[in-house]
């Protein structure tokens, strides 16, 4: 496999290293250019093709998976600052949503609310997170009587410790964006559960039934 590089520098890389290719097939294709600098051109293109290339699979291959541990992190919240390490012992719900606000993004948030009491008799706890700020969480959580706390990842370690930063398309524009994703972990802190590219609504319901399930398992 090959070695997980910071993606934060990886997203910069992306669209710079795109915004470069599309040069160098401009310069490349005036007929006024040397033939030497066609072929430097040509070789430029082929090493930045496997630039990308490989920044891609490193996005893809950086989500953790089931059986291994959670990754750490520390982060600003709702409700103060928060780390993993304080919810240990606990049953942990992490799940990553693209903006606050939203329709999709409004929806989860009301029905993992709805369903917050539940979750809490299971000893289990939620979290949600985007890359929105603090400001804008507090908005939306008094908006929408949100519960719980409101991860605010705006420089995206968490989001790249989770792996759930992801090429996506807009009407044929290209951007890198959360993919709704969502992290069941376990009591000692290990990933018992991956939902990825997740449909909002009815999306909460599935999660507390894993978490029932798993309870059950560990009595």
């Amino acid at each position: 496999m090959l070695k997980r590089i910071n993606l934060d520098m990886s997203l910069i890389a992306v669209w710079e290293i795109e915004r470069i290719l599309y040069k160098v097939r401009m310069n490349s294709n005036k007929r006024t250019q040397p033939k030497r600098n066609f072929l430097v051109g040509c070789e430029v293109q082929k090493v930045i093709k496997q630039l990308i290339d490989y920044l891609k699979y490193n996005m893809e291959q950086n989500a953790p998976k089931v059986g291994e541990r959670a990754p750490e992190f520390e982060a600003e919240s709702t409700h103060a600052k928060i780390s993993l390490r304080d919810y240990a012992g606990k049953y942990l719900v992490i799940y990553f949503y693209p903006k606050d606000m939203t329709p999709g993004c409004t929806t989860q948030a009301n029905e993992f609310s709805a369903l917050y009491g539940r979750f809490k008799e299971l000893n289990a706890e939620v979290l949600g997170v985007s890359r929105d700020t603090i400001p804008s969480h507090k908005l939306f959580c008094e908006k929408e009587s949100i519960v719980f706390p409101l991860i605010s990842d705006v420089d995206s370690k968490v989001c790249n410790l989770y792996g759930v930063l992801k090429e996506k398309i807009f009407f044929v524009k290209k951007y890198i964006g959360i993919v709704r994703s969502t992290f069941l972990i376990n009591k000692h802190q290990i990933i018992s559960k991956v939902w990825s590219n997740v449909k909002a609504r009815g999306h909460a319901t599935k999660v507390l039934e894993a978490v029932k399930l798993m309870k059950t398992n560990d009595q």
